[in-house]
């Protein structure tokens, strides 16, 4: 006689277990594999139109992982507009032994008079989970939206401090970007793209003439 229990439909109590624990196992992936298609759905959604690459390992647990950090990611890139709204607003001040720029009478754009140097405090912000890790800041390029003839603002003409940030989970730094006008500068409205391969803002500001010297 077998010792071996059954229960009331014939199933041995090991086959039972067995259905039971492949029942478990069906459950916890399809609830992961669910979490993976949401933050998939989230991470294209925040992408901004760009492809979202695929995660280098298979499996339901790795590409909810992946698509989240992918999803952190495009938020700070989203933190560009409210960046260059900030931008916008804010108030041109020079640095110590130049001269004041000349106030804009009809933007509310930085302005700065050649031969000056322009000062732009920014907020970049990480409204993430994850720390941002070392943000290598720079300024990609500059672009003269509308200028007289004379020398072009560059690269080489702008400053960040600090170049490297470091941002915490749900929190800020202070970035000030500092453009040097040499007295050639042609007037006109320029716009500095400044940031990293994650993200970019832009600050737009004008140039006026150099100051005529007092007298």
């Amino acid at each position: 006689m077998s010792n071996e229990s059954k229960p009331d439909d014939g199933q041995t109590v090991s086959q039972a277990a067995e259905e039971l624990t492949k029942s478990v196992t069906d459950l916890v992936t399809a609830v992961f594999g669910v979490g993976a298609s949401l933050a998939r759905s989230v991470a294209q959604a925040t992408a901004g139109g760009r492809p979202v690459p695929p995660p280098s390992a298979q499996g339901p647990l790795n590409e909810a992982v992946h698509y989240g950090v992918s999803t952190l990611t495009n938020v700070l890139r989203l933190v560009v507009a409210p960046v260059q709204s900030a931008v916008r607003s804010a108030q041109a001040a020079p640095t110590a032994g130049t001269s004041a720029p000349a106030a804009a009478a009809t933007t509310s754009r930085p302005t700065v008079a050649a031969g000056s140097t322009l000062r732009v405090p920014l907020s970049i912000e990480n409204p993430g989970p994850q720390s941002t890790g070392p943000l290598d800041l720079q300024c990609l390029r500059v672009d003269a939206q509308s200028a007289t003839s004379g020398q072009r603002i560059g690269v080489s003409n702008v400053r960040l401090e600090p170049q490297v940030l470091t941002i915490a989970p749900r929190d800020f730094e202070k970035l000030t970007v500092f453009v040097d006008t040499p007295p050639t500068t042609a007037p006109g409205t320029y716009l500095a793209v400044v940031g990293t391969a994650t993200f970019q803002t832009a600050v737009e500001f004008d140039v006026t003439p150099p100051r005529a010297p007092s007298s």
